[in-house]
């Protein structure tokens, strides 16, 4: 589904509190898990967030233009 890997257009999107959890602990192994894949399409800009993993929708945003 994702293409390459590793995948230039694949983000990981985690809240600053998950990584405050993960730094207090000094193991980041898990980090991976809690993150939330984020796409970038290089044809048009938006994003593309699945803010449930994989198994739920994702969500698209669009650039504002200037």
């Amino acid at each position: 589904m994702s293409g390459e890997i590793p995948n230039p257009l694949e983000w990981h999107l985690v809240s600053d509190k998950e990584i405050e959890d993960y730094w207090e602990s000094e193991d980041f192994s898990g980090l991976h898990q809690v993150a939330r894949p984020v796409f970038l399409c290089p044809a048009c800009g938006r994003i593309w967030v699945f803010w449930n993993g994989y198994e739920g929708d994702a969500v698209s945003y669009a650039r504002e233009s200037d």
